[in-house]
């Protein structure tokens, strides 16, 4: 039987330098770089750009979090961003650090245009 991990015992400080280290790792050039390829390399085709970038971008959060005490595994990405979601409900600071992380890989959606039905009035 596989032996669960372990959760680190954060506070919501230690999740704000976490989450302000993993934006820098995403500055760092070849990071950047990297992601930078992955979304000219995609053109339009949003399934082949997740494909690429959510593999990448998990990578680069494992890197930084490991040190934390959070699994080098893709599990240990989900449990980091669930603390994450769950420090950010009561601490607005750690949402708007969890949403500039998520604007690292999560594609800017065109807004789609407003629909105004043609009504008949006669």
């Amino acid at each position: 039987m596989a032996q669960k991990s372990r959760l680190p015992s954060l506070t919501s400080e230690q999740i704000k330098c976490i989450l302000r280290e993993v934006l820098s790792a995403f500055d760092e050039p070849e990071n950047k770089v990297k992601m930078e390829v992955i979304f000219d390399s995609s053109g339009a085709n949003l399934v082949a750009l997740m494909h690429q970038l959510v593999p990448a971008a998990a990578a680069i959060q494992r890197n930084v979090i490991q040190a934390h005490g959070f699994p080098s595994s893709d599990e240990g990405v989900l449990r980091f961003t669930q603390m994450v979601n769950f420090f950010a409900k009561d601490d607005p600071e750690v949402e708007t650090l969890a949403n500039q992380l998520r604007t690292k890989f999560i594609p800017q959606m065109p807004v789609p245009p407003i629909f105004h039905p043609l009504v008949d009035v006669t």
